[in-house]
Formats: C-alpha cells, structure tokens, sequence
C-alpha cells in the first residue's frame, strides 16, 4: 500500500572501498519493519559481525524503515531449529546454511553444499545468478514457508587436524567430527569414522584424542573458535562448500514494501561482494597467524582433488535421487558446470 512519504536521494554511499548505488532516506514518519534474524555463529566471531554491519547499513540506507536486530547463534534457538522458528513466529529471518534442514528435505542437502564440485565457493555462487540457483531455492524455501533473498560469499574451510592428512589415503582410519549427510559420506567414502558433535565440544575431543580432525569452518573462524592449540595442522582439502544465505517467513517479507524488498536484495547482493575480498584480506592473516602459533598449513595434491571432485560428484547425484527438487537442483549444476566448462 503506498503512503505519502516523501524521499531525499542523497549521492553514493561507500563501504570498505566498494561504493554502492545511491540511496533513498524516508520520512520521519515511516514506520519502521523490524527484523529479527539469528546468524549462523555466536556473539563476536567475524561472521556475526560482518552482519550487525550489514544491518547497520541497511538501517541507515533506509532511513530506519529497515530495521534488522541481530540475534547470535543459540540465543533463541538451535541452528537446526531456525526454519521451524521463521514458520513459526519466533523468528522473522535467518542467516544459516541450508544444510541444517537436510533432514526435512533432502533438496536442502544438495542446495547447501556443493563440496568438490566448483574450485571454489566465489566460482559456485555464480550458478545463483547465472544459472537457475535462484530460482531452484526460492522454490525450495518457498514450499517451507520462507522467502530466499539470497546467498552470501562463505570462504573455502578448512579442516583442524591432529595429524598430517597430505593424501586422500592418509584419511583412512581417522575419527573425524562431521555431520550426517553430504560431507559426512564423502568423508566416508574416504575411510573416515565420522564422530557427530556440536561446535563446542570438539575443541575438548581433539585434545583427548576422541577426534583426529573436524569438519569445521575456514582458517580464521577455526581460528577464533581457539581450536588450534591441540591440533598442528590446518588441511585445506576442498571438502565442503557450504551455501550461507538470508531469508524470512513469507508473512513478514510480504509486509516489506516492494521497493524495500528490492532494496534489501540488491544490498544484500553488494554485501556478498564485500565479504570476498573482506575474507581474502582476513585469510592471508590467518595464515600467517597459524604459522606463527606452529600450524602447519597443508593442501592435497591437484591429483587427489580430481579424484574428491569425481567421489563429491557420485554422492550429490546420489542425492539428488530422492526427491524430483532434489534432482532439479543437481541436474541444475551439472548443466551450468558444462555450460561454463567446468564439466565435460
């Protein structure tokens, strides 16, 4: 429904170096939509952070009729429980991956991480707006109750170990921590015994020796997390690509005016364009933090990530067998990896 606001378009705004459209201030008498949206970290970590950020811009851009609270992981619910809570009332939005709703539907599975299949995250993001990723997820989301506005860069991770993994054998035996599903057989696949346990615990596992290694976040996360005083090596294998994206309950993105919607999409957009080279910046001092703390830093021969892009490839289509969305959403990536070469 329109109202008599009147607007004032005031130049450009920029942002770390990246300067964006120009924007539009509302009146004193706009009310503001509030937006409560939990994150898929905790309190402090650069992730949730960078988010408060984004808020704070959206605010500003908007002249406060865009009002986006920031509520860390956990503080409302369970990162499992964040799509429940969006249908539900108890939460208008969630910054979360996919992959916590597996269980549910296996589309969220292969929606939410692409594992092997692209070199790296950057590359696979563009099958949202190049290919039909967009419209395969808002599709998905759409049958759960909840708009997707969108995918944000998320950087390749890495995986803490105890000891040396410098091949694909070398993971055979080991007790790694992984959760069911996607990553889970992959490392499977590997000889891995995958052990499930929450974020919090696992820092104690490895220490014991319960753990040889994790399926966790990238360097600087794994970092922050303190996880590396007990585990000497940080193994960038390519293993996991997990999607990190915003959406709301339908009820609450349609009380957002249209302009807004578009709004908040496009800013949005430009956010995920930040964090590529926020995180690139962010990951060079993360190494060079780990080698000074006596991590050494180890990737798999090209050799052995050929031969995790077949195995990742195998398992997602095996996948994508269990339900008609599913497979749209596999056949979708094939298409757009042969289509742009990556993929014969």
């Amino acid at each position: 429904m329109q109202n008599r606001r009147t607007f004032l378009k005031v130049g450009t705004f920029a942002v770390g170096g990246v300067v964006a459209a120009p924007y539009l201030i509302g009146s004193a008498n706009a009310k503001p939509v509030q937006l409560r949206v939990q994150t898929i970290l905790g309190a402090g970590t650069i992730s949730t952070r960078q988010f408060e950020e984004f808020g704070a811009l959206m605010k500003e851009k908007t002249g406060g009729e865009i009002d986006i609270v920031t509520l860390p992981l956990g503080s409302v619910v369970q990162a499992p429980d964040t799509l429940d809570a969006c249908r539900n009332g108890i939460l208008d939005g969630q910054y979360t991956s996919p992959v916590y709703f597996a269980g549910k539907n296996p589309a969220f599975a292969v929606l939410g991480d692409t594992l092997s299949l692209y070199p790296d995250p950057a590359t696979r993001d563009k099958w949202f707006v190049d290919g039909d990723g967009l419209k395969l997820a808002r599709q998905l989301y759409g049958q759960a109750g909840l708009h997707f506005v969108g995918a944000v860069f998320w950087p390749a991770e890495s995986m803490p170990m105890r000891r040396p993994v410098k091949s694909l054998a070398d993971f055979k035996g080991l007790k790694v921590r992984a959760p069911e599903g996607l990553v889970g057989d992959l490392l499977k696949s590997l000889g891995v015994s995958i052990v499930t346990l929450p974020f919090p615990e696992v820092a104690n596992a490895l220490q014991t020796g319960v753990l040889d290694g994790a399926d966790m976040a990238a360097l600087l996360l794994n970092l922050e997390t303190g996880i590396h005083p007990t585990a000497k090596y940080s193994l960038l294998a390519k293993h996991s690509a997990p999607v990190i994206e915003l959406s709301f309950s339908q009820a609450k993105w349609k009380s957002i005016s249209p302009k807004l919607q578009e709004q908040l999409a496009s800013e949005f957009a430009a956010f995920s364009e930040r964090q590529i080279a926020l995180y690139g910046e962010k990951e060079q001092e993360a190494r060079k933090k780990a080698s000074e703390i006596g991590v050494e830093l180890i990737e798999l021969p090209e050799a052995d990530y050929a031969a995790l892009r077949e195995a990742s490839l195998n398992i997602i289509e095996s996948w994508g067998k269990r339900n008609k969305l599913a497979g749209a959403i596999v056949e979708s990536h094939r298409s757009y990896m042969q289509k742009t070469g990556l993929l014969k």
